[in-house]
């Protein structure tokens, strides 16, 4: 990095990507604190700049994929989900 311009960027996961501990590591109760801890590890021994995204601080894990719409506390992706459904019962009726 010496005498150029650049400057690297590290990060593990972003809003694009699903949780790293869940993508690259274990997130069963059992190896999740330890798979978190090694992907810290791993981030931190590269050179640059390091990104920690919103819960990755914590080991967050994906939700589960059994999990209900009413699950999520999020405004948007509730927003976002009643207008699919309204418009693929609209669709469904046409045909």
């Amino acid at each position: 990095m010496q005498n150029t311009p650049s400057h690297y960027r590290i990060f593990i996961e972003n809003h694009d990507h699903s949780r790293s501990v869940s993508r690259f590591g274990n997130d069963s109760e059992q190896w999740r604190s330890l798979s978190a801890k090694l992907l810290a590890m791993l981030e931190i021994t590269l050179g640059g700049t390091q990104y920690v995204f919103q819960g990755q601080e914590l080991g967050l894990k994906n939700f589960p994929r059994s999990w209900g719409i009413e699950e999520y506390k999020d405004v948007a992706s509730q927003n976002y989900w009643n207008k699919y459904a309204i418009l693929a019962r609209t669709c469904w009726k046409s045909q």
